[in-house]
Protein backbone atom coordinates (compact mmCIF):
# COMPACT_ATOMS: atom_id res chain seq x y z
CA UNK A 1 0.00 0.00 0.00
CA UNK A 2 1.43 3.35 -1.01
CA UNK A 3 2.13 5.84 1.80
CA UNK A 4 -0.24 8.79 2.03
CA UNK A 5 0.85 11.87 0.16
CA UNK A 6 2.13 14.68 2.31
CA UNK A 7 0.49 18.06 2.20
CA UNK A 8 2.51 21.02 0.93
CA UNK A 9 2.45 22.53 4.42
CA UNK A 10 4.23 19.49 5.90
CA UNK A 11 7.13 19.69 3.46
CA UNK A 12 9.59 22.14 4.99
CA UNK A 13 12.32 21.57 2.41
CA UNK A 14 12.40 24.36 -0.13
CA UNK A 15 13.45 23.26 -3.63
CA UNK A 16 16.59 24.78 -5.08
CA UNK A 17 15.90 26.27 -8.46
CA UNK A 18 18.55 25.92 -11.17
CA UNK A 19 19.02 29.68 -11.46
CA UNK A 20 19.50 30.28 -7.74
CA UNK A 21 22.94 31.39 -6.60
CA UNK A 22 24.28 31.36 -3.06
CA UNK A 23 24.37 34.82 -1.47
CA UNK A 24 27.71 36.59 -1.56
CA UNK A 25 28.75 37.83 1.92
CA UNK A 26 29.99 41.34 2.50
CA UNK A 27 33.66 41.84 3.37
CA UNK A 28 34.02 41.68 7.15
CA UNK A 29 36.48 44.46 7.91
CA UNK A 30 34.95 47.30 5.82
CA UNK A 31 31.46 46.33 6.96
CA UNK A 32 32.36 46.49 10.65
CA UNK A 33 34.32 49.73 10.23
CA UNK A 34 31.25 51.31 8.65
CA UNK A 35 29.13 50.07 11.51
CA UNK A 36 31.42 51.59 14.14
CA UNK A 37 31.48 54.95 12.29
CA UNK A 38 27.69 55.43 11.95
CA UNK A 39 27.74 54.60 8.24
CA UNK A 40 25.65 52.24 6.15
CA UNK A 41 27.30 48.80 6.34
CA UNK A 42 26.66 48.16 2.64
CA UNK A 43 27.69 51.37 0.87
CA UNK A 44 29.26 53.54 3.59
CA UNK A 45 26.75 56.40 3.35
CA UNK A 46 26.64 58.65 6.40
CA UNK A 47 23.89 60.89 7.71
CA UNK A 48 21.57 58.02 8.63
CA UNK A 49 20.20 59.83 11.69
CA UNK A 50 17.97 62.88 11.40
CA UNK A 51 18.38 63.33 15.12
CA UNK A 52 20.60 61.42 17.51
CA UNK A 53 17.93 58.80 18.17
CA UNK A 54 15.89 59.05 14.94
CA UNK A 55 17.28 56.70 12.28
CA UNK A 56 16.09 56.70 8.69
CA UNK A 57 14.16 53.65 7.54
CA UNK A 58 16.27 53.06 4.42
CA UNK A 59 19.73 54.04 3.29
CA UNK A 60 19.39 56.98 0.85
CA UNK A 61 22.08 55.52 -1.43
CA UNK A 62 21.75 51.72 -1.59
CA UNK A 63 18.13 51.60 -0.31
CA UNK A 64 18.89 48.99 2.34
CA UNK A 65 16.01 48.66 4.78
CA UNK A 66 17.76 48.55 8.14
CA UNK A 67 14.96 46.78 10.02
CA UNK A 68 15.28 43.65 7.91
CA UNK A 69 12.99 41.48 10.03
CA UNK A 70 10.52 42.04 12.83
CA UNK A 71 12.38 42.44 16.12
CA UNK A 72 15.59 43.34 14.31
CA UNK A 73 16.61 45.98 16.85
CA UNK A 74 16.62 43.56 19.79
CA UNK A 75 20.26 42.90 18.97
CA UNK A 76 21.05 46.61 19.13
CA UNK A 77 19.23 46.88 22.45
CA UNK A 78 21.20 43.93 23.80
CA UNK A 79 24.54 45.48 22.84
CA UNK A 80 23.53 48.78 24.43
CA UNK A 81 22.40 47.09 27.64
CA UNK A 82 25.52 44.95 27.98
CA UNK A 83 27.93 47.82 27.34
CA UNK A 84 26.10 50.09 29.79
CA UNK A 85 25.98 47.41 32.48
CA UNK A 86 29.67 46.57 32.09
CA UNK A 87 30.55 50.27 32.29
CA UNK A 88 28.55 50.71 35.50
CA UNK A 89 30.13 47.61 37.01
CA UNK A 90 33.60 48.86 36.13
CA UNK A 91 32.79 52.26 37.63
CA UNK A 92 31.63 50.74 40.91
CA UNK A 93 34.66 48.44 41.03
CA UNK A 94 37.08 51.33 40.52
CA UNK A 95 35.30 53.36 43.20
CA UNK A 96 35.54 50.49 45.66
CA UNK A 97 39.24 49.96 44.96
CA UNK A 98 40.16 53.64 45.15
CA UNK A 99 38.25 54.28 48.38
CA UNK A 100 39.24 50.96 49.98
CA UNK A 101 35.67 49.67 49.95
CA UNK A 102 34.34 52.83 51.61
CA UNK A 103 33.04 55.05 48.78
CA UNK A 104 30.80 58.06 49.39
CA UNK A 105 27.47 56.43 48.69
CA UNK A 106 25.51 59.56 47.65
CA UNK A 107 28.23 60.59 45.20
CA UNK A 108 28.56 57.09 43.79
CA UNK A 109 24.81 56.78 43.34
CA UNK A 110 24.66 60.15 41.60
CA UNK A 111 27.46 59.29 39.20
CA UNK A 112 26.06 55.84 38.45
CA UNK A 113 22.59 57.28 37.86
CA UNK A 114 23.95 59.86 35.44
CA UNK A 115 25.94 57.22 33.57
CA UNK A 116 22.93 54.89 33.45
CA UNK A 117 20.84 57.64 31.83
CA UNK A 118 23.35 59.32 29.52
CA UNK A 119 25.44 56.39 28.29
CA UNK A 120 22.60 54.40 26.61
CA UNK A 121 21.56 57.55 24.74
CA UNK A 122 25.12 58.16 23.58
CA UNK A 123 25.48 54.55 22.47
CA UNK A 124 22.10 54.36 20.73
CA UNK A 125 23.13 55.25 17.14
CA UNK A 126 26.40 53.32 17.33
CA UNK A 127 24.73 50.14 18.54
CA UNK A 128 22.21 50.37 15.70
CA UNK A 129 24.75 50.61 12.90
CA UNK A 130 27.03 48.06 14.59
CA UNK A 131 24.17 45.59 14.91
CA UNK A 132 23.18 46.19 11.29
CA UNK A 133 26.74 45.31 10.26
CA UNK A 134 26.76 42.17 12.41
CA UNK A 135 23.38 41.12 11.03
CA UNK A 136 24.52 41.57 7.43
CA UNK A 137 27.60 39.47 8.07
CA UNK A 138 25.56 36.68 9.65
CA UNK A 139 22.66 36.88 7.17
CA UNK A 140 23.93 37.99 3.74
CA UNK A 141 21.83 40.21 1.54
CA UNK A 142 18.99 38.58 -0.33
CA UNK A 143 18.53 39.30 -4.06
CA UNK A 144 16.76 42.60 -4.57
CA UNK A 145 17.32 43.80 -1.01
CA UNK A 146 19.54 46.69 -2.11
CA UNK A 147 20.24 48.66 -5.26
CA UNK A 148 21.91 46.30 -7.79
CA UNK A 149 24.88 48.67 -8.00
CA UNK A 150 25.71 47.77 -4.39
CA UNK A 151 24.58 44.13 -4.36
CA UNK A 152 27.70 41.96 -3.80
CA UNK A 153 26.16 39.14 -5.83
CA UNK A 154 25.52 41.44 -8.78
CA UNK A 155 28.99 42.95 -8.44
CA UNK A 156 30.57 39.49 -8.38
CA UNK A 157 28.60 38.48 -11.48
CA UNK A 158 29.65 41.65 -13.30
CA UNK A 159 33.28 41.09 -12.34
CA UNK A 160 33.15 37.51 -13.60
CA UNK A 161 31.51 38.62 -16.85
CA UNK A 162 34.11 41.34 -17.35
CA UNK A 163 36.94 38.89 -16.70
CA UNK A 164 35.43 36.44 -19.19
CA UNK A 165 35.17 39.17 -21.82
CA UNK A 166 38.77 40.15 -21.21
CA UNK A 167 39.92 36.57 -21.62
CA UNK A 168 37.87 36.20 -24.79
CA UNK A 169 39.31 39.44 -26.17
CA UNK A 170 42.87 38.35 -25.43
CA UNK A 171 42.30 34.99 -27.09
CA UNK A 172 40.64 36.26 -30.26
CA UNK A 173 42.97 39.13 -31.08
CA UNK A 174 42.81 40.50 -34.63
CA UNK A 175 42.88 37.11 -36.33
CA UNK A 176 46.33 37.82 -37.79
CA UNK A 177 48.41 36.17 -35.12
CA UNK A 178 51.28 33.92 -36.13
CA UNK A 179 49.98 30.35 -36.32
CA UNK A 180 53.45 28.95 -35.71
CA UNK A 181 55.48 26.54 -37.84
CA UNK A 182 53.48 24.49 -40.30
CA UNK A 183 53.56 20.74 -39.82
CA UNK A 184 53.74 18.65 -43.00
CA UNK A 185 51.45 15.66 -43.24
CA UNK A 186 52.94 12.24 -43.85
CA UNK A 187 51.07 11.80 -47.15
CA UNK A 188 51.98 15.25 -48.46
CA UNK A 189 54.60 15.15 -51.27
CA UNK A 190 57.94 16.66 -50.49
CA UNK A 191 58.79 19.88 -52.32
CA UNK A 192 61.55 19.59 -54.92
CA UNK A 193 65.01 20.34 -53.68
CA UNK A 194 66.68 23.40 -55.05
CA UNK A 195 69.36 22.55 -57.57
CA UNK A 196 72.86 23.02 -56.40
CA UNK A 197 75.59 24.37 -58.74
CA UNK A 198 77.94 21.63 -59.94
CA UNK A 199 81.51 21.86 -58.92
CA UNK A 200 83.75 22.80 -61.74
Amino acid sequence: MAPPAQSPESDLTLPIRPGDKPPVPLPTRPTMIRGFTLACPVCGTRGLFRRWVNMVERCPTCHLRFERIEGHWLGSLSINTVVSAVTLLALVTVAMVVTHADPPIPLLLGVCSAVAVVLPVLLFPFTRTIWSAVDLLSRPLAPGEVDPRYDPQELAALAAERAERDRAGDGSGSGLSDPGPRTRRSDEPRPPRSSRPHDR
